[in-house]
């Protein structure tokens, strides 16, 4: 399909969208446009539904909707993405709304994982846009009902597929749904042409414990984590256990370093150097700031020119040691305590919660949202041989 694909859990999603790129720079050389409607992993198999129109203006839109991705798949699983191009929305004299595109400055991402220390990946190209239009699913929703379950026999499965995938389109900024009950011969709303995926892909809990050696946060911790920090939250059809999320990785990792810290202390000698979990634990809140102190003598020492100059340093130094754990007025801060002039890079001053109830999904019609395998080993397999 013309790109790389992902190492990883996200393995699915990212065949999803190296397709449609393929589909997409296909179509785009007869200055077609394409909008996904569905876009589904199922079976082992890639369900999608497109629509196609003639629209050489549309197409233009196609690079700034075109990503690779960095993915530290050798250490601690984060990933970041990097456009092509990008485009803006201008305002002419007469008030009317146009674009325009330009390259994008690259690269977003260091060769070197920001949280771990490991060498990145790339993969990619593949589609940055929507996978989903919501519209169509809400209308195809609204005709289960009234379809012959015998015919359609697996509806249950439909409907909890076309559930999630839905949840999926939450992070995106489209005009209002369609209300339930439509005509079915009303048209389904097009979306924006230069909408992007704002928080494609997602994380998997099991593999951010896996990495620290620690036990896995339930999804209620964890959710209700993100969502008392201000994030959002939902799940991927493509994994069962996902979580997609608007938080940044930085804030991610330091839930994992709470949970660790407040509810399940890792054994000791665990993690060792050079392992990506023992890097991201380095940058503790509890280790940090004495961290940065060490490197400060360290400076000290090299660039005293005389042991006066040395004495002065080190006492400075030494005094604002004492300080650490207190404002200007010398008051003790309140641990988790959001300090003025933190960033969304430095997140040990995040006051980190895990609310089972907050993250508990509401309690609401029971669906098959990840269908079982119906007997062992099952799924594609070599074709079969013939004995003569």
């Amino acid at each position: 399909y013309g790109g790389i694909s992902w190492k990883g859990t996200q393995g699915h999603e990212a065949g999803l969208r190296l397709i449609l790129n393929a589909v997409a720079t296909s179509a785009a050389r007869y200055g077609l446009a394409v909008e996904p409607l569905l876009s589904l992993n199922i079976d082992f198999y890639a369900r999608l539904f497109v629509r196609i129109r003639r629209s050489p203006a549309d197409v233009k839109f196609l690079a700034s909707k075109t990503m690779i991705v960095y993915n530290c798949d050798h250490g601690c699983g984060s990933f970041s993405t990097q456009y092509l191009a990008q485009t803006k929305e201008r305002e002419d004299k007469n008030g009317g709304k146009f674009h325009t595109h330009s390259l994008a400055q690259g690269p977003s991402a260091t060769p070197f994982c920001d949280h771990c220390g490991f060498k990145t990946h790339l993969a990619g190209p593949m589609w940055g846009g929507p996978l989903h239009n919501p519209h169509f699913i809400t209308k195809v929703l609204d005709m289960l009902p009234n379809l012959d379950k015998e015919v359609y026999a697996t509806i249950p499965r439909i409907e909890g597929m076309l559930t999630l995938a839905l949840n999926e389109t939450l992070f995106q900024e489209s005009p209002q749904l369609s209300p339930s009950g439509s005509n079915e011969a009303t048209p389904i709303i097009s979306l924006d042409p230069a909408l992007r995926d704002p928080h494609p892909f997602f994380f998997n809990p099991s593999i951010l414990a896996r990495t620290l050696h620690c036990s896995v946060p339930s999804d209620a911790a964890l959710r209700g984590a993100l969502h008392g920090l201000g994030y959002r939250t939902t799940r991927s059809h493509t994994e069962p256990g996902s979580i997609r999320t608007d938080a940044p990785w930085s804030v991610i990792w330091e839930i994992m370093r709470e949970w660790v810290r407040q509810k399940h202390p890792i054994k000791a000698g665990s993690l060792k150097n050079g392992m990506a979990g023992f890097e991201i634990m380095k940058k503790d809140r509890s280790n940090r700031q004495l961290e940065d102190k060490k490197e400060e003598l360290k400076k000290i020492l090299i660039e005293s020119e005389n042991v006066e100059s040395l004495q002065t340093g080190i006492e400075a130094a030494l005094f604002r040691l004492s300080k650490i754990g207190t404002d200007e007025d010398g008051d003790k801060v309140q641990d988790g305590e959001l300090q003025e002039g933190t960033t969304g890079t430095q997140c040990h001053g995040l006051k980190v919660e895990f609310n089972e109830r907050l993250g508990r999904e509401a309690a609401g019609k029971k669906m098959v949202r990840y269908q079982m395998n119906p007997r062992a080993d099952w799924g594609p397999m070599s074709k079969a041989k013939v004995d003569l």
